[in-house]
């Protein structure tokens, strides 16, 4: 079993009937030793990851935790947070990831929504004596249980949570499989425990019987000491955004043991071919994360992104709801095993963005999800990334909808409209930029305090910018294209000071 979890895809039995926690204890048995994760001079081998995510889960289970309650964690970048994680599984419940760096008022606030019977925090853990032997493997995961939440931006800053069932899990680790990693392999856990991205590092690493190592916050925004790490770890697979993995580039010069670097979030540019493989992938929460995946092979401006994974039909529609001929723009829809369940408590939402696939009837296949972003097929059959089809940006690796940030914006007593736009700069960064209207000019600094009591910091605009007026056409509908941006826009400091 352990050999073939290394080197072949699932099999369709494991799909239709298991769950990763199910599949995770061979593995441990036969990793026993081997570190599973590090952090921070931490560590946990497999043995000990299997053990105490057993333990975590008795103790859930004591204190009434039962399938498809959702349990928050609250442990940070740690190796007991992957513990964690797969403890709730096993307790046959799901789990949302607290980032410390959400807002004062956002941990309650997903607390009431999600009715969460309790936390996992340091104090939780606390009360866990590790030593203690356990009775007995324990799993009430299901293929159609609910495994997590991940929150993304919505229409009025209120983050929607996008359920991922484990079958899903599965489905996407089935996609990865033609570049799984090895049991050589070290693996840089760098995206934010609560974006998707992170399943895909955390979960076929695990499988394949790799050694996670879970890079500090503090290092993950200082390229410098990014290289820093993956020399001093050995590090031979990672994922880095775009801007991150251009700087990289540049400096790595051959330092590391880095084999593949998966680059995402928002669209990679003006990167040439590597020593190590560069593969642009692009993805989505509602998808559980990978799509479609494009290897760098030339020096280019821009890139595709890359032909679509075989676990996925997909379709390029025209606004009439059929499909355009190649060449064509249109919204890209997906239907797989890899579609998420839908919106938590939000059916209407759902019923909106999934729907029944008028293109076929069969089972695994029976449910589209419409992704919102226009794409084109090329002639040699990857995709072209267009554009959102509302006006949604990826900022830092996070999708982020103008009404959103708008809404907030519009709360500040002295503001009487607002438009939020995102600009690449020169490096292909988004930069989010807000426009306002006041009858007097007000402070900068003031307003961002203001949003960043409320959004996540990856809302709050770069700049902020007083106008007389917004532009509107002859309906006196604003017109979002005629916003431009600043002069500063590629001088983030300046940008920073003068807005």
């Amino acid at each position: 079993m352990q050999e073939l979890l290394c080197r072949k895809p699932l099999s369709n039995d494991m799909l239709n009937g298991g769950t990763f926690c199910g599949l995770f204890q061979c593995v441990a048995e036969h990793y026993s030793e081997k570190p599973a994760i590090v952090c921070k001079g931490q560590s946990l081998t497999y043995g000990e990851l299997e053990h105490r995510s057993n333990l975590i889960a008795y103790k859930l289970i004591a204190r009434g935790v039962k399938r498809e309650d959702i349990v928050a964690i609250a442990t940070g970048r740690s190796p007991d947070t992957l513990a964690a994680m797969l403890g709730v599984w096993k307790a046959g419940a799901a789990f949302f990831y607290l980032n410390p760096a959400s807002p004062s008022s956002q941990p309650e606030e997903l607390h009431r929504r999600c009715r969460c019977p309790l936390a996992i925090d340091e104090a939780f853990l606390a009360g866990i004596a590790w030593s203690e032997c356990v009775p007995g493997r324990l799993d009430f995961s299901v293929p159609e249980g609910l495994a997590l939440l991940i929150f993304t931006s919505g229409s009025t800053a209120k983050p929607k949570g996008v359920m991922i069932e484990h079958q899903n899990i599965l489905a996407m680790i089935q996609s990865t499989f033609d570049y799984f990693p090895t049991q050589e392999d070290n693996v840089c856990v760098f995206p934010s425990l609560a974006f998707v991205a992170a399943l895909n590092d955390f979960f076929p690493a695990l499988l394949a019987g790799a050694t996670l190592h879970l890079i500090e916050e503090e290092r993950r925004r200082d390229v410098h000491q990014i290289l820093e790490y993956f020399i001093t770890h050995g590090i031979t697979v990672s994922f880095l955004p775009p801007h991150m993995a251009e700087k990289f580039a540049k400096l790595e010069q051959g330092q590391t043991k880095l084999r593949r670097l998966l680059v995402g979030s928002e669209r990679l540019r003006n990167i040439a071919p590597q020593r190590y493989e560069v593969r642009h992938v692009y993805g989505a929460s509602e998808a559980c994360s990978i799509i479609s995946d494009y290897i760098v092979k030339d020096a280019s401006n821009t890139f595709p992104i890359g032909r679509v994974k075989s676990g996925f039909r997909f379709y390029v529609v025209g606004q009439d709801g059929c499909p355009v001929a190649p060449g064509q723009e249109g919204e890209l829809w997906l239907s797989g095993r890899q579609v998420s369940r839908g919106y938590y408590c939000d059916p209407e939402r759902t019923a909106q963005q999934y729907i029944l696939n008028p293109f076929s009837a069969e089972a695994d296949y029976a449910r589209v999800f419409k992704t919102g972003d226009i794409v084109r097929q090329l002639e040699d059959g990857n995709l072209d990334y267009v554009s959102r089809k509302d006006n949604m940006f990826k900022i830092r690796g996070f999708r982020v909808e103008a009404s959103a940030v708008e809404s907030v914006l519009q709360q500040y007593p002295e503001i009487d409209d607002a438009v939020v736009k995102a600009f690449p700069d020169a490096g292909g960064t988004n930069i989010l930029c807000g426009y306002y209207l006041s009858r007097h000019a007000l402070s900068s600094e003031k307003i961002k305090e203001f949003l960043n009591e409320r959004l996540p910091y990856y809302m709050v605009p770069a700049c902020l910018i007083r106008m007389e007026e917004f532009p509107r056409n002859q309906n006196n509908k604003i017109m979002r294209g005629d916003f431009k941006p600043p002069a500063e826009l590629n001088d983030h400091m300046l940008l920073s000071r003068t807005h």
